[in-house]
């Protein structure tokens, strides 16, 4: 079974999770949040740290907002950890099928939440 971590810049990652909920009418209760406060870095990397070493047992899929900008920045260290897997540019699709789409192969999850983001990006006008 995986854990997901969302780790966003401010309350964006509570926003789209509770876009989710919405849409879903339930709670959901696979998905932990780490809010990133600028002017405070050093406590999110110590949340992460913490909730990291608390979830050790699972295989851990980590979604962040931004490549190259903290919220991913403080991950990359923890991607050498075998059971620790990173993706950035989270949208709200993405979390959608993260939260619905079921399978126990940790890569499947990956490549469907990738694919998933990607063709949620269309250009209607």
């Amino acid at each position: 079974m995986f854990k997901y971590l969302i780790i966003t810049h401010g309350s964006i990652g509570e926003s789209l999770l509770e876009c989710v909920e919405k849409n879903l009418q339930k709670s959901v209760n696979s998905i932990d949040i780490i809010s990133l406060n600028p002017t405070d870095i050093n406590q999110s990397i110590s949340n992460l740290k913490e909730y990291i070493s608390k979830h050790s047992d699972h295989d851990l899929i980590i979604m962040t907002d931004l490549y190259g900008a903290s919220s991913s920045n403080i991950v990359k260290p923890y991607t050498k950890n075998k059971n620790i897997y990173a993706i950035s540019g989270l949208n709200l699709p993405m979390l959608m099928k993260a939260v619905t789409f079921k399978t126990d192969d940790v890569q499947i999850m990956i490549d469907e939440i990738i694919k998933c983001g990607n063709k949620s990006i269309i250009n209607f006008l």
